[in-house]
């Protein structure tokens, strides 16, 4: 699912960025959130979403005029996007079970949690 933030249009990748969990493995990204806002990165426990539902619009604006950062996002919007498609027929996975290669596996251990920001209980 895609959220709804108020983001100027440069910034719009932010949110496909902060609605996948992708995000967690990549620092790269999580640095784009803490270059944002710091403060604000903390107190929303490294949470994306929430992040950006409660960050001031001028601090957006500031980014959004940093060509520095742009660059960054757009770079990582790529890898983001290179990674969700992966040429799915020369996978392991696929030459091993190729009846299955349309199905979408996911594997999720509660017991060792998936990140901060989704808090298990």
């Amino acid at each position: 699912m895609i959220h709804n933030f108020n983001l100027p249009d440069n910034l719009k990748d932010l949110s496909e960025l902060a609605s996948n969990f992708w995000f967690s493995w990549n620092p790269d990204v999580r640095d784009l959130f803490r270059e944002i806002d710091l403060d604000l990165w903390r107190e929303c426990e490294h949470n994306p979403v929430k992040f950006l539902y409660k960050v001031d619009y001028s601090k957006l604006e500031r980014v959004n005029n940093d060509p520095s950062f742009l660059e960054r996002l757009r770079y990582n919007y790529e890898r983001f996007n290179s990674y969700l498609n992966i040429d799915k027929k020369n996978t392991r996975f696929s030459k091993n079970f190729p009846a299955m290669t349309n199905h979408l596996i996911a594997y999720f251990s509660a017991e060792y949690g998936i990140h901060e920001s989704l808090p298990n209980y």
